[in-house]
């Protein structure tokens, strides 16, 4: 009689099981240095995918990302933001001003694109929920905080106005 085949599924979770053993033994070295392999190899794929390609996996990614929140509580959903938030500053904190310009300047774009197509109605109500949240940061900011952002605001009004041209009757 023939050797019984297995199915492809108890397979995958052998190998699951095996790959959640050993990642609960790898040390945090070991953790991060696998992560960053893994980080490398997704941004090389990225690099080498189509505008099809990657507007295809943006849209799974969304549709993925809309039914895992659709079904999320208040309170997961806050935890989410709050690490989200940390992660933000985790990374800002360590991006160069190249990197920071790039961002700026990504972020203008994608704005642009999403406020083009907003009626007058979500137009208010962005600035709403822009100013409410700019109220509650400024709540919670320290001293030190609140005159970096003083400064951070001078600066960027001062580059503004050098690039304004001067009118000469």
């Amino acid at each position: 009689m023939p050797a019984r085949k297995r199915s492809f599924l108890t397979k995958t979770s052998k190998h699951a099981k095996r790959m959640r053993l050993a990642r609960s033994q790898e040390s945090t070295e070991e953790r991060e240095s696998r992560l960053n392999r893994m980080r490398d190899r997704a941004a090389e794929a990225r690099a080498r995918e189509s505008s099809a390609d990657r507007e295809l996996r943006l849209s799974a990614d969304r549709q993925r990302h809309s039914l895992s929140r659709s079904s999320e509580t208040f309170t997961e959903r806050d935890i989410r933001l709050t690490a989200d938030r940390e992660r933000h500053v985790l990374s800002r904190e360590s991006e160069t001003y190249p990197q920071y310009q790039d961002r700026l300047t990504a972020d203008r774009e994608r704005h642009v694109l999403s406020r083009e197509s907003e009626t007058y109605t979500q137009y208010q109500d962005r600035l709403t929920a822009d100013r409410e949240r700019h109220a509650l940061s400024r709540e919670s900011e320290t001293y030190t905080q609140y005159q970096g952002r003083l400064t951070a605001d001078r600066e960027r009004h001062a580059l503004s106005r050098e690039s304004e041209s001067i009118l000469i009757l």
